[in-house]
């Protein structure tokens, strides 16, 4: 592990084990070199705990959730640290961490809760590029594997975790299926707008050899 990054400091809740998957920490390095970075322990933090509270009453709590992203923080679940699926997690991440970071904390929070809580929103214009990003994640472990993970995407969006965001299932399925195409035409390359962030994943790769296997399918924020 690189010796330029503090991960102590990025992460003081929960600093690396040596238990943990190397990928990971590598991945919080690449991500971090691009702008400031914070790692929090979401079940720790005072801030998600009374953001969970006040959402409840509308469904709109963090009960269910593994991660969010807020002001350059990323609040993980504390079981996600160190392994593959908070490996894929933060990657998805990573796209809203940027997004705030481009349009601005203010600008994107609130365009992010346009008409809630239920229906068609814009939320699910920023959730689609997180996505797209989980998408190319499990591209490079296969694109069949990729094809089978695209049913996950599909429930977020037209399904109640998200109080039906975009229940627009025929569209979601096209959305999905040009993501994949673009993603076997391209040889995996990020998608337009996020070359940068595609470059710093390039550096934490899943494996040394790219064949890592990943373990159970996750629910992502």
């Amino acid at each position: 592990m690189s010796n330029s990054t503090d991960l102590s400091r990025i992460s003081p809740q929960r600093p690396p084990r040596e238990s943990d998957w190397p990928p990971f920490w590598k991945l919080v390095e690449a991500v971090a070199k691009l702008g400031p970075l914070r790692l929090a322990v979401l079940e720790k933090s005072r801030f998600a705990r009374a953001i969970d509270t006040l959402g409840r009453p509308f469904s709109l709590g963090l009960t269910g959730f593994d991660a969010f992203t807020w002001a350059g923080t990323v609040y993980l679940a504390e079981r996600m640290f160190g392994n593959r699926s908070g490996y894929l997690l933060l990657r998805h991440e990573a796209v809203h961490l940027t997004d705030q970071r481009r349009v601005g904390l203010v600008p994107f929070i609130l365009s992010y809760l346009i008409l809630l809580p239920f229906g068609v929103t814009s939320r699910a214009l920023w959730e689609w590029r997180g996505y797209r990003e989980t998408l190319r994640a499990y591209w490079e472990r296969g694109s069949k594997l990729a094809g089978k993970r695209a049913g996950n995407v599909l429930r977020e969006f037209a399904g109640k975790r998200y109080l039906f965001m975009w229940p627009f299932k025929g569209m979601v399925e096209r959305w999905i299926g040009r993501e994949l195409k673009r993603l076997d035409r391209t040889g995996g390359r990020a998608y337009p707008g996020m070359e940068r962030l595609g470059e710093a994943f390039a550096k934490a790769p899943q494996s040394e050899k790219g064949k890592a296997a990943l373990g159970p399918p996750t629910i992502l924020d």
